[in-house]
């Protein structure tokens, strides 16, 4: 079973890093690397809203009949289990690997927006398949030149996105994995993120400072001048990037972790590695 998960979760450069592996960024990743960048947003009425629009906002896109694909693929097995079931009961198993390997090795971008709001659902109930991991919808929203898209289009993505990010604040790590995975993702499809950080550092208690931590622990990414360590964060501007160290390095980030509240001991550890991380990451600009 371990291996079939592997294999199928294998997703971008499947044959060049083997069945255990996926890549990002040029680089082969083990797939239990990949795997904690998985996360379930609960489906509250805001994002069911933004995921039925979605659903709305591609349904003129048919499925297809046919599909290109590099010599590395199966078009007519990836088609055939793409169609063996309605868009909205296709499984993570069945939409993942084709997720995973949407417009680098197969199918056109017509076929991506026709999978793209079933694709986004998965990403909120389980983004352990690369392909369904926000930060790749994100760099295959770019590499489909997404903001040419109709305004609905471009409007339902976005709408998806933000309450799922909204959704993972509001949710434990454990439960929701890292909401800096869709902030990552608003981020390399060029939003504005400063309006988010601002309401996130205003409600920074519970889960959302827990969430900030996480985040924070992610800062050698964020620092980091090699783009191979970088990883997800290294399709998002370089004055991106460095906002949210500013903002992770703000006195009101600091005042919250100081004051820490709605924090059960058991997290505690987390909010002591965020404050290292940041204590660490600032240390080491100053040189």
């Amino acid at each position: 079973m371990l291996a079939a998960m592997a294999m199928g979760r294998s997703g971008i450069g499947a044959g060049r890093c083997g069945d255990f592996a996926g890549m990002v960024n040029g680089e082969c990743w083990p797939i239990e690397h990949l795997l904690r960048y998985a996360g379930s947003v609960t489906l509250g009425p805001t994002l069911l809203v933004a995921l039925d629009a979605a659903y709305g906002a591609f349904a003129g896109y048919l499925r297809p009949q046919r599909m290109e694909a590099s010599s590395m693929r199966d078009p007519a097995r990836i088609l055939a289990t793409l169609s063996s079931a309605p868009l909205r009961d296709l499984t993570g198993e069945q939409i993942g690997p084709y997720a995973g390997w949407a417009l680098t090795t197969v199918g056109s971008v017509t076929d991506y927006k026709h999978f793209l709001p079933r694709i986004l659902e998965q990403a909120v109930r389980d983004s352990s398949w690369l392909g369904t991991q926000p930060p790749v919808i994100a760099s295959r929203l770019n590499m489909a030149e997404w903001r040419s898209w109709p305004e609905a289009e471009r409007s339902a993505v976005i709408q998806v996105f933000m309450a799922a990010l909204r959704g993972a604040i509001s949710q434990h790590p454990d439960e929701a994995g890292g909401a800096s995975e869709w902030l990552c993702a608003l981020a390399t499809i060029g939003e504005d993120i400063q309006p988010i950080l601002q309401a996130w550092v205003r409600d920074a208690r519970g889960n959302a400072l827990l969430q900030i931590a996480n985040l924070a622990m992610e800062l050698p990414t964020l620092v980091s001048m090699d783009a191979h360590e970088q990883l997800f964060w290294a399709d998002v501007a370089s004055e991106t990037r460095t906002a949210i160290v500013t903002w992770l390095n703000s006195a009101e980030i600091g005042a919250a972790f100081a004051g820490a509240s709605e924090i059960a001991e058991s997290d505690m550890w987390r909010i002591d590695e965020g404050m290292k991380a940041i204590a660490e990451a600032a240390g080491s600009t100053r040189h």
